[in-house]
């Protein structure tokens, strides 16, 4: 928020800020994300390849 009223005064300094916060966001859900596609894909797999194979 403090660095809210530097950005209108600088539409140069907009385009700097924005992206300093978004590298640490993105950080922390990229160990859960590896985490969640995998138990996710081995069941739908599973399922898709069973009834593939069947019919």
């Amino acid at each position: 928020m403090a660095s809210q009223p530097p950005v209108p005064e600088v539409p140069g300094t907009m385009p700097v800020d924005v992206p300093v916060p978004t590298p640490v966001d993105p950080t922390p859900p990229t160990p859960s994300d590896p985490v969640v596609p995998n138990p996710s894909d081995v069941p739908v797999t599973g399922g898709i390849d069973a009834t593939v194979t069947q019919a």
